[in-house]
């Protein structure tokens, strides 16, 4: 049975993507793969793992430059740590539920899910954070 699939990336060439990666999730990797010289994107985002279904974070998160991996056949997403990095962890796309700007500077939330919700640690993280900042809590 057929895991994956194959995108065309214009002339950037060609990744592959889970079977079951949402829609809004496969347009996103598909259009941010117009990768710098260097083999990755310019902006760090932040990756939110969870239930596809019912939109519930799992509290996993992955930050860093989207890539491709260097395969000679199938180029599956990564995202590499730092720029200097030649290597990443594979993103599982079909467990995305969110995704930001690494960086709040460069705006906020580029996708998420109709249902999502963080996990209870999440919650109480984002209060305290807010508390040591003394600044208004936003959910």
């Amino acid at each position: 049975m057929r895991q994956r699939e194959c995108f065309r990336c214009g002339a950037r060439g060609e990744i592959w993507l889970h079977i079951e990666t949402l829609p809004a999730v496969k347009r996103f990797i598909v259009s941010r793969f117009p990768w710098a010289k260097d083999g990755h994107t310019v902006i760090r985002y932040t990756f939110h793992y969870g239930d596809q279904k019912t939109g519930k974070a799992w509290g996993n998160t992955l930050t860093g430059y989207l890539s491709g991996s260097t395969g000679p056949r199938h180029r599956v997403p990564i995202v590499i740590f730092n720029k200097l990095a030649r290597d990443g962890e594979a993103l599982m796309d079909h467990c995305v539920v969110r995704i930001e700007y690494a960086n709040k500077q460069n705006g906020g939330v580029l996708y998420q899910h109709p249902t999502f919700h963080r996990t209870e640690a999440e919650y109480l993280q984002l209060v305290v954070d807010a508390l040591a900042k003394q600044v208004p809590v936003t959910l």
